[in-house]
């Protein structure tokens, strides 16, 4: 889901008959003739896209020409690197122990709002978006570097609007609330 889990169960989201039709009004407020549409998602899991895509910019740097000795973007790189695995890890391990789904279309059944949460709506987004963009500065490389650019785009404009709609869907006015207090990104 959107990353973002919380410790309210879902149930307890919608506290009266009424909640849905709330819910549907607070994500609709074009015209009530004409429902807000769907966003489709996208059908690549993040993860395997991500993969993808680095190993896409590791053969286009292979064609270059690039020295290959150790210089300070190395240990740059390897550090964001590190830094991106670190707080994508650690948000899973938190969707894990609060024992929500992972899975940008599946349902969320809990909303987490503590660290990392608390600064940024997506860091398993952010943390793969630095670790992809860590192998770029790593590596020197201006053709590694079209890697984040489309996992970015990819995650910002195709994934992320899915989850936010279905856990405002579900969340409601709290999910609202969240948005306005935390940033997408950072």
């Amino acid at each position: 889901m959107d990353e973002t889990s919380t410790t309210t169960p879902s149930g307890s989201a919608s506290s009266g008959s009424s909640a849905p039709s709330s819910n549907a009004s607070a994500t609709n407020t074009s015209n009530a003739n004409y429902p807000a549409p769907v966003p489709s998602g996208f059908p690549i899991p993040p993860p395997f896209l991500a993969l993808l895509l680095l190993a896409g910019g590791l053969i286009l740097h292979s064609f270059s020409r690039a020295p290959r000795t150790v210089f300070a973007h190395h240990v740059l790189g390897l550090l964001l690197v590190v830094g991106g695995v670190l707080i994508a890890a650690f948000a899973a391990a938190l969707f894990r122990a609060r024992k929500t789904t992972l899975n940008p279309q599946g349902e969320a059944t809990v909303f987490a709002v503590e660290m990392p949460y608390t600064f940024t709506r997506n860091p398993m987004y952010l943390g793969t978006t630095l670790v992809l963009f860590g192998f770029a500065v790593f590596f020197a490389s201006i053709a590694m570097l079209l890697a984040p650019i489309a996992y970015f785009v990819v995650i910002d404009r195709m994934v992320i609007p899915l989850e936010e709609y279905n856990l405002e869907r579900i969340f409601g006015a709290q999910y609202v609330d969240y948005k306005t207090r935390v940033r997408r990104w950072l």
